[in-house]
């Protein structure tokens, strides 16, 4: 079901840093799924779960999260076929060109403009008579996806509530193909992503084929530098309209009610914020047989379609409302004849409420992750987080973006989210940590005494080891190999030193310019005889000359070491392991590349992890620590440096590290 959902808004990954800003601001906080990316907590977007109502994208300060519509498509166009578009109500102010930008539309091939307003007049008319015929006491009126995508999928229950009849810019499509007989394919100029869902959801008949945003058009006149000063003016195609254009503004949908009937309650109710905890009261009160309006007329946007989504929100709202209200009166005066509003009679004359219906379904079905885990599965994810006792089940934060730690625990059993987002997880970790450290360094220390006084009694027994005084064969190989364990302790316990000393920041760094050349050299130097081993050749390779780096020297040197040591181990028989430098900005980059086995995607994730090694059993015999890597890791980034690492399975692995310059 997911992969047949096109997605709308999606995350750039570049840009997101993690933060679950676009958790705590969701309605629908299920729409959002965390996971990690080289070692960083991204967030994207469920398209099953995601109602489309954006705010998440208005929301992100690190313009993470973005969307997509049919401009492209429609700039693009190839269509053989006649287009025409529809122009929502508030486009003129956010164009106050706009008919120089018609003229354009119209240079593209574009047949003829109409204005949504009057699809607005026929929607308002269409309601009036629905709850006037049906005695309809209570409704929920569906201009706004969102709102409709939010009771589908989530208040079900409300859909019999919903007005069974289409939108403005459906409306209007109605008419112009079955009224008017217009064969041309209509697009519509949009200041919501969420009409998207709308026009592709088969209860509306695919009247409109595109949903292009008001936002995005910009975005392409301002990237193709279209001057509209070099294009006529067009206009709409006219028709009387009546006080449509108000609907794009919170309560405008009642302004034009009123025309029809004074004497019904309707509620305007908009924002993110307020609408859909709105409709969960709602909901609450009809059980309970509470009052509620007579007509609820709810926006997903604060400032309704003026400021949709998919506009640049860049606008004063008060501006628009008083441009609004200016043709408002304007309007009046011409549609009141005689006290009758006069496209009622022409709306009672010519339409047929039957025309305009549609439906709804629940999608419901679709969301797995509505389904409530058992308590089973809420202790298990519980004990994972080190919350035992209830006090700590509701310590309810908004570090992790939900405010609540139930639902926490019921996102990452459903797979939505992670531990790691817990903060109180991370902070009784990090304790554990600390804990694990304390114990190691003490354990290490308590051990080098007597690993040092039994090397040093093996080491005595091997050099009395003579032709006069020989030692045993069948104790011989007993010794020996007690003295290849006590150098493995040796180094294991060494390595677990430096990384506590790194994390204590006891680690002295002695900085210096130095010679890449010269530290290349001495690494190979110091790796050849181990090398040798393995039948694995070192070179140098394509090395930048006269370039330093300002580092510690004896560290920069245990950090190739141990890269050289690994390229080594995992290289074939008479393979070549190559070191090369170069300068890249202002940094210079060391490379130590093998053509050995390489390493799996999976394990790259972690591999710069403590005690990690890589787990197939041909290379468990290699040996070694598990934490080298993680040292060099340490040192490098001690040093203003980054490693990181390219590798193919079957064609070996490349480690970089990036180190700063040295400018003698």
């Amino acid at each position: 079901m997911e992969n047949n959902i096109k997605t709308i808004i999606y995350i750039d990954e570049e840009n997101c840093v993690g933060c679950n800003k676009c958790i705590l601001n969701c309605p629908v906080q299920n729409a959002n799924i965390a996971y990690i990316k080289k070692g960083e907590n991204k967030i994207k977007v469920c398209p099953s779960q995601c109602i489309h109502c954006g705010h998440c994208i208005k929301v992100c300060d690190n313009d993470a999260r973005k969307f997509i519509d049919d401009t492209d498509a429609f700039f693009e166009n190839n269509n053989k076929n006649k287009l025409s578009l529809l122009i929502a109500p508030s486009f003129r102010h956010h164009f106050p060109n706009y008919k120089k930008l018609f003229g354009f539309f119209k240079s593209l091939g574009i047949n003829n403009i109409y204005d949504v307003s009057f699809g607005a007049d026929i929607t308002t008319w269409c309601y009036a008579k629905y709850i006037s015929e049906n005695n309809i006491k209570n409704a929920i009126a569906q201009p706004c996806p969102p709102i409709v995508n939010y009771i589908e999928k989530y208040k079900p229950e409300l859909i019999d509530y919903l007005v069974p009849l289409h939108s403005p810019a459906a409306s209007l499509a109605i008419y112009l193909k079955k009224y008017l007989n217009i064969q041309d394919e209509l697009l519509f100029i949009s200041p919501c992503i969420g009409k998207y869902d709308e026009f592709n959801d088969p209860n509306t008949q695919g009247y409109i084929k595109a949903n292009i945003t008001f936002k995005n058009i910009k975005a392409y006149l301002e990237a193709n530098k279209i001057d509209l000063s070099n294009y006529n003016e067009a206009n709409y195609h006219l028709f009387e309209n009546g006080i449509g254009f108000t609907f794009s503004r919170p309560g405008g949908l009642g302004e034009n009610f009123q025309l029809y009937s004074d004497q019904k309650w309707v509620k305007e109710v908009s924002g993110q914020s307020l609408a859909y905890k709105y409709l969960d009261t709602y909901y609450e009160r009809l059980q309970k047989n509470l009052v509620v309006p007579d007509l609820l007329d709810i926006l997903n946007c604060q400032d309704g379609c003026n400021m949709g989504t998919g506009t640049c929100m860049d606008l004063f709202q008060d501006d628009i409302d008083y441009a609004i209200t200016v043709l408002k009166k304007q309007n009046i005066l011409n549609s009141i004849q005689k006290e009758k509003y006069k496209l009622k009679g022409f709306f009672d004359k010519e339409l047929r409420l039957e025309d305009f219906y549609r439906n709804y379904e629940s999608k419901l079905s679709i969301l797995s992750n509505c389904i409530e885990p058992s308590e089973t599965e809420y202790e298990k994810v519980f004990k994972e987080l080190h919350k035992s006792s209830e006090k700590t089940r509701s310590i309810n934060c908004y570090a992790c973006g939900y405010g609540d730690c139930k639902k926490l625990a019921k996102a990452i059993i459903h797979g939505q989210n992670l531990l790691g987002n817990c903060i109180f997880y991370n902070k009784k970790e990090l304790e554990l940590e600390t804990i694990k450290d304390d114990f190691i360094s003490i354990v290490s220390h308590e051990l080098r005494t007597p690993l040092t006084s039994i090397k040093g009694a093996i080491s005595l027994i091997l050099n009395n080891n003579s032709e006069s005084q020989p030692i045993p064969e069948q104790y011989l190989q007993l010794i020996e190999l007690a003295n290849s364990n006590c150098e493995r302790l040796t180094m294991l316990l060494n390595d677990i030193l430096d990384l506590q000393k790194i994390a204590a920041g006891k680690m002295k760094f002695v900085y210096s310019c130095n010679s890449v050349d010269s530290l290349l050299n001495e690494a190979i130097n110091l790796n050849k005889a181990y090398a040798a081993e393995y039948n694995v050749n070192l070179i140098i390779k394509n090395t930048a000359s006269n370039i330093y780096i300002y580092v510690d020297r004896d560290r920069i040197i245990q950090v190739l070491t141990n890269l050289i040591s690994n390229a080594v181990k995992f290289s074939k028989l008479n393979d070549t392991v190559e070191l090369t430098s170069k300068r890249v900005n202002n940094l210079i980059r060391l490379e130590v590349k093998d053509y050995g086995i390489g390493i799996s995607d999976s394990f790259k994730e972690v591999i710069f992890e403590k005690f990690t090694q890589v787990s197939d059993i041909n290379t468990r015999k290699k040996g070694g620590s598990g934490l080298g890597l993680s040292i060099c890791k340490a040192i490098v980034e001690k040093q203003n440096g980054q490693i990181w690492l390219e590798s193919q399975e079957g064609e070996g692995t490349s480690f970089f590290i990036d180190l700063p310059e040295c400018h003698r």
